[in-house]
């Protein structure tokens, strides 16, 4: 019978929770600026830049041109927000601007393209009146405050005809400045012309430049005079209306009316009795209106029942008109552009038809309420802290009557009238409205509104009401808003834990999960407050702690997590066993993993109840084995984290005493795994005869 060598193998099974790390990325400090890459401003109107900067706490800014020119407008920062307002957009803003934004050392930089434009109004048409069948007369077509005028494109139609066109491409100026054109066209209307509307097109069309509109369009309606055949009265105009001038009551009665078919050449006569117009005239807008200084106004007198009236305009104070006046046949137009202090009178019309004069007036009140209020804030806001909130009206007038008005979810924080600041030297003023506090940390994330209210009853306009929110950021050190153990602060070994820190804070905070040590605490890796453990033991018994830290300060808090043994989980007790002959080798090999890696170590347990070191290795192997080798041999492993034990009893039997066994032969495997300070640990015994 050849000799069988049994193996002894152990193994300890160590379970422990693997931990993902989940690296932390910081985001890159950036910055955008809007509108993005390039607008087009129109000439006189506002334009506002913004450049932002995010996951920067203290951004700093800077604004230039690409040239170095200055920059035509007004720097306003605002946290993580620099604004360049310029009000109004003039020839200076045409340039590349850039943005500089600062974290620390790092730098970014964008800029825009602002390109200037000037199209402000829809054309308009003069005709030279009175339009006489068979007589020559014109048209012209103008369009004021036009800038590049050298791409303006005109165009007279009628009943989709061309009439004219012009393009100004030759009129390329070498100095930049806005400019009228006009487009006239010369004809001899027709009595067929009557009531038909004339179309004047203009054009800007600027690929390059982004704005609306690029086309605008006025059309006016033709009205021919023919003189009455057969008539004894005088300068008799007709459309659709027989007009007498210094019409009298002897002008009632009948008058002969021939009309002249020339397609059938064929005359036919018909009398009809007179309908006597009388010489009147009246203005638009009536009696009153309000006008926003900076805007345009235009003032119009028309008369009716007269051929060839005569118009004049004065204040009743006999002052300045503060505009420009053009006859237009039975139109007078005074136009303010733009409306200034200056054209606060009552404005007086006067229209002559021969010896007969009609007068109307109207009331011309001039008020300033241009913009929505700003809101500005001291920044940082930090809890606790004193800060101020200011919302800004610009260019007011009469900033007396102003109300302003701070709220937030409808409760009003603070209020001002400014009726006792009435100013005695007429002009536009910038009024504001400051409210200090304390911000908490439940003011985070709320709207703060400003209201302008400009109430003059006496005006009409709109609108009298103009409001402007927003969001407050306070900082403050981190709220630690929740921190439990799910399922429960008491589980069972080999059940799975998720310990969960939510947290309130701005600037966002860094959360850090510890186990709590006498020693030294481990630092337990989290993502977004959260670690899942898998199969605890009670070496995950213990307090954890969660930290929130962010530039203003930390908040911790504390839990523990109790682990009781599972019925399920409890190792057999049960020492396994091996039977060998004398003679016979025994190799007993002890498997251990664990990180650091543990050392290893075999005694036996001898029967005075003192133990004997044996060996260093992970193998024990005992040559021409004897009786006096049996008992208890134990396999130790240990690291910095612990250590485990496992032991096997070994049965010496007489060369005569011979049972039978299977070929191989094994008594335990014991494996460890450690990681960190968690480790979970299960054994499974198994005991194996070996035979002939």
């Amino acid at each position: 019978m050849g000799r069988i060598i049994p193996s002894v193998t152990m193994l300890l099974l160590v379970f422990g929770t693997f931990c993902i790390i989940f690296p932390f990325s910081d985001t890159a400090f950036e910055m955008e600026i809007a509108p993005a890459y390039k607008i087009a401003a129109q000439i006189g109107e506002k334009l506002v830049l913004t450049c932002s900067s995010s996951d920067c706490e203290t951004p700093s800014f800077s604004w230039r041109t690409q040239m170095d020119n200055p920059l035509g407008g007004t720097v306003n920062h605002m946290g993580n927000n620099s604004i360049l307002t310029m009000d109004p957009v003039g020839f200076a803003n045409e340039h590349d601007y850039l943005c500089s934004a600062w974290c620390g050392d790092a730098k970014r930089e964008k800029n825009i393209r602002v390109d200037i434009y000037s199209f402000p109004s829809d054309p308009v048409i003069e005709i030279s009146t009175p339009l006489n069948a068979g007589e020559e007369a014109s048209v012209t077509c103008k369009v004021d405050r036009v800038y590049p005028s050298d791409r303006l494109e005109l165009q007279l139609e009628k009943n989709g005809a061309v009439l004219a066109r012009r393009e100004f491409y030759e009129d390329m100026s070498s100095t930049k400045t806005t400019e009228t054109k006009s487009l006239t066209w010369t004809f001899s209307p027709t009595f067929e012309d009557n009531g038909k509307d004339i179309t004047c097109v203009a054009e800007l069309p600027i690929d390059e430049m982004e704005f609306e509109p690029k086309k605008r369009q006025t059309s006016r309606r033709l009205s021919v005079n023919c003189n009455l055949l057969n008539s004894n009265v005088q300068h008799i105009i007709v459309n659709d209306t027989l007009i007498v001038p210094h019409a009298q009551m002897s002008d009632s009665g009948l008058v002969n009316f021939e009309a002249k078919n020339d397609a059938m050449n064929k005359t036919e006569r018909t009398t009809v009795p007179d309908n006597v117009q009388a010489f009147e005239m009246e203005i638009a807008p009536a009696y009153k209106i309000a006008a926003q200084i900076g805007d345009k106004l235009m003032l119009t007198c028309s008369s009716s029942g007269c051929e060839t009236p005569s118009f004049s305009w004065r204040t009743q104070m006999d002052n300045p008109l503060g505009g420009t006046v053009n006859h237009m046949g039975n139109n007078s137009i005074l136009t303010m552009d733009p409306v200034g202090f200056a054209n606060e009178h009552d404005y007086l019309c006067s229209a002559w038809c021969g010896d007969a004069k009609r007068e109307k007036n109207i009331r011309v009140d001039i008020y300033s309420f241009p913009s929505d209020p700003v809101i500005e804030i001291s920044t940082p806001l930090n809890a606790g802290e004193e800060a101020s909130v200011t919302c800004k009206v610009d260019r007011v007038y009469p900033s007396d009557r102003l109300e302003l008005q701070l709220e937030t979810n409808g409760a009003v924080l603070a209020r001002r009238e400014f009726y006792e600041e009435m100013s005695s030297t007429k002009t536009t003023e910038t009024k504001s409205l400051t409210w200090t506090f304390s911000p908490t940390f439940e003011d985070n994330g709320k709207d703060i509104t400003c209201v302008a209210e400009l109430p003059i009853d006496e005006m009409e306009f709109e609108p009298k009401k103009r409001q402007t929110s927003r969001r407050l950021s306070v900082n403050s050190v981190p709220r630690i808003t929740e921190f439990f153990i799910q399922p429960s602060t008491s589980v069972k070994e080999g059940e799975n834990v998720t310990i969960i820190c939510s947290v309130e804070s701005n600037p966002p905070a860094r959360i850090v999960l510890r186990r709590k040590s006498d020693n030294k605490d481990s630092v337990l890796y989290s993502k977004d407050g959260i670690v899942h453990v898998l199969h605890v033991t009670f070496l995950n018994a213990g307090n954890y702690e969660c930290e929130a830290e962010n530039t203003l300060g930390k908040s911790k808090v504390t839990a523990r997590i109790s682990v009781s043994k599972d019925d399920n989980l409890t190792p057999n007790k049960e020492r396994p066993s091996a039977a060998v002959r004398e003679g016979e080798t025994v190799t007993m090999t002890c498997t251990s993993y664990g990180n650091p890696s543990p050392n290893i170590s075999w005694t036996r347990h001898l029967f005075n109840g003192e133990s004997q070191f044996l060996s260093e290795n992970a193998t024990l192997t005992i040559n021409n084995i004897k009786a006096e080798d049996l008992g208890v041999y134990e396999c130790e492993s240990v690291n910095q984290f612990g250590r485990e034990k496992n032991a096997v009893e070994l049965i010496v039997q007489g060369l005569y005493n011979l049972i039978y066994c299977k070929p191989c032969f094994e008594i335990l495997g014991l494996t460890l795994i450690m990681l960190k300070s968690v480790r979970i640990f299960a054994f499974d015994f198994c005991e194996v005869k070996n035979g002939p």
